[in-house]
């Protein structure tokens, strides 16, 4: 059907062409024509000087020139005859099949799209086969070998009797309890002798809690006085505790009965506490500065040394025995402290950013946590890093040491990891809290509390924890 279009699509061309052509040399021919008699009529006339002859020889000649005319003029009348005889055949009408040009040519092309797609859908339906013919081939192979394996007891009973492996336990912790504790971030938590939780936070209060207790969503009770954020607190006694704020106060008080004993003012915060013994307290603040003092008193505070050596702010102490603290700064160092000559022994500089937290280990390791998001263990002896964790992508805020020996750290990127020192890994990642975490304690049976900049304290329960039973 295409090639027949086609030759008929290049013989209606040809014919329009032929018609055109004609016309245009028959035009030629007549103007032509025309010219040449205009130019005839208006050029003069030869004069004609005949020889000298005889009579008979001129008619003879004139006789012979009229036949020659005539029988031109006869020939030439004859050719324009089959000439407009020829014309007429050429000028013929276009056949009437050839009015719905356009319309053939769109079925066509519909034609061969059908084509196509019917062409398309045997290649995809050919896939399909081989495919399936494929699986076959695959299942028949396997009901094969499992045949093969039926046929050999041997096998099988060396299986049955192979020794049971047991599934590795997962050691994951989990979150048992959420409790809505301030009305804004909360700074810290610790743990009181008592076994209660203390907290603070940027809502000037301090919360006592028994998260033991039927309401543990409630606090025990609360403690006003600080009129900027509370960013430490110290238990120093039984019932006596130490708060410090960024109103650049500490505050001693009552726990029992939350009345406030007194307030000692300084002029600038402080952003740590840490008992050295029975009488004296270390405090680091925004003066650069780590200073004794004497909270033992009923009416005041006496201060009786003060250390002197970063180049910023002390974020953090921690005690290393009864004649040595560390202080980490804002100044990127941690700094080992004499306290009978209040002398600095050595300092430790490795941390790339400033330091925020110290743990002394149970094996007399520092860990040192940083806003570098990496975790450093100090020989302190020999005063290098031997071990430093990556793996939080956030500051480092906090530390503590469960009873298994296992480091935690909770950090800006809102997780808290248990670490595996012997391994060199991550254990657990604790995930649940909205913000930073800001604060950990462990309790004695290994059950984490964690406070964050969401305003909540959560309670995470180690795996296969039993809890103990009370007595009546």
């Amino acid at each position: 059907m295409e090639k027949k279009t086609q030759s008929k699509k290049t013989a209606n061309i040809k014919i329009v062409a032929s018609n055109k052509l004609s016309s245009s040399k028959t035009t030629t021919t007549k103007d032509l024509s025309n010219k040449i008699k205009k130019a005839a009529q208006t050029k003069p006339k030869k004069n004609v000087t005949s020889r000298p002859s005889n009579s008979s020889r001129g008619s003879s000649k004139k006789s012979s020139n009229s036949r020659r005319s005539k029988s031109k003029k006869g020939s030439r009348s004859n050719s324009k005859k089959k000439k407009k005889e020829s014309d007429m055949m050429i000028i013929n009408p276009i056949p009437s099949h050839f009015d719905n040009f356009e319309e053939l040519i769109k079925k066509e092309e519909e034609e061969k799209k059908k084509k196509e797609e019917a062409e398309k859908l045997e290649k995809e339906e050919e896939e399909l086969l081989k495919k399936l013919e494929e699986i076959r081939r695959k299942k028949k192979v396997e009901q094969e070998n499992l045949e093969e394996l039926e046929e050999l007891p041997q096998v099988t009973t060396i299986i049955e009797n192979a020794p049971k492996v047991e599934k590795e336990k997962i050691t994951k912790y989990k979150c048992i309890k959420t409790i809505y504790a301030h009305n804004d971030w909360v700074e810290k938590i610790i743990l009181l002798k008592s076994g209660k939780i203390m907290s603070c936070s940027q809502d000037c209060t301090l919360k006592l809690w028994d998260l033991d207790s039927t309401e543990a969503s409630t606090p025990i009770m609360t403690y006003k006085g600080h009129t900027a954020a509370v960013l430490a607190i110290l238990q120093i006694s039984n019932d006596k505790i130490l708060s410090s704020s960024k109103d650049k106060t500490i505050r001693k008080w009552t726990i029992s009965s939350g009345t406030e004993i007194y307030c000692f003012t300084s002029n600038q915060p402080f952003y740590c506490l840490l008992q050295v013994n029975e009488n004296l307290v270390a405090v680091g603040g925004g003066d650069k500065q780590i200073r004794l003092l004497d909270f033992s008193g009923e009416d005041g505070v006496v201060e009786s040394g003060v250390f002197e050596g970063h180049s910023e702010e002390v974020v953090c102490l921690e005690l290393i025995d009864n004649n040595l603290i560390a202080s980490g700064s804002s100044d990127k160092n941690i700094v080992i402290w004499d306290l009978e000559s209040k002398e600095e022994l050595f300092t430790l500089d490795e941390h790339e950013y400033g330091v925020k937290c110290l743990k002394l280990m149970k094996d007399g390791k520092l860990a040192s946590g940083s806003f570098d998001n990496t975790i450093k263990i100090w020989d302190l002896v020999e005063q290098v890093c031997v071990i430093t964790l990556y793996g939080h992508t956030g500051h480092v805020l906090c530390i503590d040491q469960l009873p298994d020996g296992r480091l935690i750290s909770g950090a800006s990127d809102w997780s808290i990891m248990i670490w595996n020192l012997e391994a060199f890994k991550v254990d657990d990642t604790l995930e649940g809290h909205d913000e930073a975490i800001n604060s950990i304690v462990v309790m004695k049976d290994g059950i984490v509390v964690s406070a964050s900049t969401d305003h909540f304290i959560k309670v995470w329960e180690p795996p296969d924890y039993v809890k103990p039973i009370k007595p009546f």
